[in-house]
């Protein structure tokens, strides 16, 4: 029971690093794409989960505005 604990730790932390990893990069190539995010955009992009936030990264480059891209979350 414990190794299997410990298994569940270390997937649970492996999962918790892609997030914040997959967060970092949203947050890199949309300031990039539309410049300093506001306050509530960055709230709303932590908030979200990895399937939005690859949601976001396939619509990246094919919004034209800050409010249209985040309309996909």
């Amino acid at each position: 029971m414990r190794q299997q604990g410990r298994e569940q730790g270390i997937e649970q932390g492996r999962e918790q690093g892609t997030l914040r990893a997959k967060h970092e990069i949203v947050v890199r190539l949309a300031s990039n794409r539309f410049g300093a995010l506001p306050d509530d955009a960055q709230t709303r992009l932590a908030a979200a989960d990895g399937a939005a936030l690859d949601r976001l990264l396939d619509r990246l480059l094919q919004t034209n505005t800050l409010d249209e891209w985040l309309a996909g979350l």
